[in-house]
């Protein structure tokens, strides 16, 4: 069963922010320095793992019993076009995307991405604020002529997370190429 939580938890959250970074793009790599984006965004920021544990419900021995996953995450509920229904659910060890039912893919250690166009994304979310538009954004593919969109969007949330102006090329360079369309 899922305890959803409003959008206003952590809408302007800083700790939110730089998790959601840190989690959802698992194949972000800064080429230069050979860094993942969660190895850019931990040298250089402090996010509270209480607060992060909080979240995804982490406990001692949630990895032994249960893989990584719990039965009551929190879970984010947006609605969207045409009486559909975004649910990300947050655990300790993957963050879950669906709309309505179906599960879309997840960003943890078996990560199914890249599994909707900027085209179908951008029409889809288009109501909607652009950092809730963020949020669902790991599930997205691009192609070099949406770049630009998607560094507009990635910057919102760089903002909100407090990130040093001076990162967010080299986090938008590694999040476009988690997002850059190849084999999917």
């Amino acid at each position: 069963m899922r305890k959803i939580i409003k959008i206003e938890e952590i809408r302007e959250n800083k700790n939110f922010w730089l998790y959601f970074f840190v989690s959802n793009f698992p194949e972000s790599l800064d080429e230069d320095s050979d860094s993942t984006l969660t190895e850019i965004i931990q040298e250089n920021y402090t996010i509270s793992k209480g607060w992060v544990d909080k979240l995804t419900k982490n406990y001692d021995g949630v990895f032994d019993e249960n893989d990584g996953y719990v039965a009551d995450p929190n879970t984010l509920q947006l609605a969207v076009r045409d009486n559909n229904k975004i649910f990300i659910e947050y655990h300790p060890g993957d963050t879950i995307y669906y709309i309505n039912d179906t599960q879309i893919g997840c960003t943890g250690p078996h990560y199914i991405i890249k599994k909707i166009s900027w085209d179908d994304y951008s029409n889809y979310f288009k109501d909607l604020s652009s950092d809730i538009k963020l949020l669902f954004s790991p599930m997205v593919y691009i192609t070099e002529v949406d770049i630009e969109e998607l560094c507009s969007l990635v910057e919102i949330g760089l903002q909100k997370a407090e990130v040093s102006a001076e990162h967010y090329e080299l986090i938008c360079n590694a999040i476009v190429k988690n997002c850059l369309k190849n084999d999917c």
